[in-house]
């Protein structure tokens, strides 16, 4: 998918009445956090709901609409490292939600959309589109996010820690250029995430984000009741077994095996970063 095509395109104020009336009778459920947290595993026991909508057609193997998601990683690539704020094209982003809303099916009073991290940057952008839903902040303990982060193969895509890197504020950027472990970065990056959250919640009292704590909504049938009382949604026995028939409990609560050396093993400076050291510090 290449989010090229909409390139040409500009919203107007038409395309914001559209949304909304989309919207009309649906609620937003925002699901986020700093990414390897489980999110995925959210949206398919979430899609058990009969009140939910999720449109899987659309979506990639994590649950993401991978349009939205290379949106992102666009601006990102095109943010100089000196700079903190995305070069966010606001019309580009509507013109990709109408045509993600285009899945939605009509009839159900909620929705999904789930994308670790970059929500948590344009959140005023979002609840702009999205008057009536929910902010779910997925939750899990740092060693198994780091875990997660450390087990994937893309970590030494010198392509991938550079974004990574520029996720970060711009006063941390110049420690993980020179030299960084994956724990010292992934710790960097989830601190920040809640941040944003934090900060968030303290300017918006009357909206702020649900803490959905995975391991417990994973394995707790009265949590998850509890989850979905509070978003406004119907329980059921039939659909709060189908939600936890679909977890790994075994995989989702093992401690890391991991020695620690593993977990910290440097990440050299990349090659196509070193050109950055120096000139914009």
């Amino acid at each position: 998918m290449n989010i090229k095509k909409y390139s040409t395109k500009k919203t107007n104020f038409s395309t914001i009445l559209l949304i909304k009336d989309k919207l009309m009778n649906s609620q937003c459920i925002l699901i986020t956090g700093p990414g390897h947290s489980a999110t995925r595993l959210l949206v398919q026991m979430l899609s058990c709901h009969p009140d939910i909508s999720v449109p899987m057609d659309i979506l990639n193997k994590q649950m993401e609409y991978p349009i939205i998601r290379d949106f992102f990683w666009e601006q990102l690539d095109q943010t100089p490292f000196s700079v903190e704020e995305y070069n966010f094209d606001k019309e580009d982003f509507y013109l990709i939600m109408t045509s993600y809303l285009e899945k939605i099916e009509v009839n159900k009073s909620f929705f999904v959309f789930k994308l670790p991290y970059y929500p948590l940057n344009i959140l005023d952008i979002f609840t702009e589109l999205f008057e009536q839903g929910s902010l779910i902040y997925a939750v899990r303990p740092k060693h198994k996010v780091i875990k997660s982060f450390a087990s994937r193969p893309y970590m030494k895509d010198s392509l991938w820690l550079e974004r990574q890197i520029k996720k970060l504020p711009v006063s941390l950027r110049q420690k993980h250029l020179m030299e960084t472990t994956i724990d010292e970065l992934t710790k960097d990056f989830i601190e920040h995430c809640e941040h944003l959250r934090d900060q968030w919640d303290s300017e918006h009292p009357d909206m702020k984000f649900y803490p959905l704590e995975v391991e417990r909504f994973s394995t707790e049938s009265q949590y998850i009741e509890e989850v979905l009382k509070d978003l406004g949604l119907e329980t059921n026995s039939k659909y709060l077994h189908e939600m936890m028939s679909l977890v790994n409990t075994e995989r989702l609560l093992q401690e890391s095996s991991r020695k620690k050396q593993e977990v910290t093993r440097k990440l050299s400076p990349v090659s196509r970063l070193e050109k950055y050291i120096g000139k914009i510090f």
